[in-house]
């Protein structure tokens, strides 16, 4: 597995601020669409921060989540991906599911990436 420097979203540094800044506008136009409706919160939620901090570690390039993700499955679905296998604990512990029931919510999610963010 690769070293990375941690993702944090509440520490008072400039980078942990747009992290934060980032997850909370991504929310807030996803539950501002109609079709956010047939999702569940806590699947956008954990979609969103599944591409964040997949964006954040390297993991995935921002054109890559916006021109791939909204329509294959091969991301997730990716065993060999160590970023994969951590999240995939981490949802299956603090959520009781599994990773691959993020996929149609992580493709819908997505396509919110093209939106400029405001810093």
């Amino acid at each position: 597995m690769r070293q990375h420097e941690p993702v944090f979203f509440k520490k008072p540094d400039e980078r942990s601020y747009r992290n934060f800044r980032q997850v909370m506008q991504l929310i807030d136009c996803t539950i501002l669409d109609i079709q956010s409706f047939q999702y569940k919160t806590k699947l956008l939620v954990c979609s969103i921060l599944y591409l964040v901090v997949g964006k954040e570690l390297g993991e995935f390039q921002l054109k890559k989540i916006t021109n791939e993700f909204p329509s294959t499955s091969r991301y997730l679905l990716d065993e060999d991906n160590d970023f994969n296998d951590l999240y995939r604990n981490f949802v299956e512990f603090s959520f009781a599911f599994m990773l691959f029931d993020l996929l149609p919510t992580v493709q819908y999610c997505a396509s919110f990436f093209v939106l400029p963010m405001s810093y």
